[in-house]
């Protein structure tokens, strides 16, 4: 469900980015299709924005559970980051090497 939102929103991004570049305007942070990266797009949302508001969340309330959870999307997150850059490593013309 979270990648699926994910999509979602960043599509919505890159169409405000693709109306700022034919408006000649400057594209806007994590608007620009041709530079944005899914995965460090959410690692980056998720640590700037999500969690210092649980963070602040957990004065009022309980949000274990919500940052075991968000702890684990993370991790999950990081995995996929590793992945994509040993898949660039294996296309470089050397093979990573």
């Amino acid at each position: 469900t979270a990648d699926l939102w994910t999509d979602r929103l960043l599509d919505e991004f890159f169409l405000q980015g693709d109306r700022e570049r034919e408006l000649g305007l400057p594209v806007s942070p994590l608007c620009d299709r041709q530079t944005a990266n899914r995965t460090t797009s959410q690692l980056g949302f998720v640590n700037f924005i999500v969690k210092p508001s649980l963070e602040m969340l957990q004065v009022i309330c309980d949000v274990k559970t919500c940052m075991e959870h968000l702890d684990a999307y993370v991790d999950q997150y990081k995995q996929r980051l590793a992945q994509e850059k040993d898949a660039e490593k294996q296309n470089t013309p050397d093979g990573g090497a």
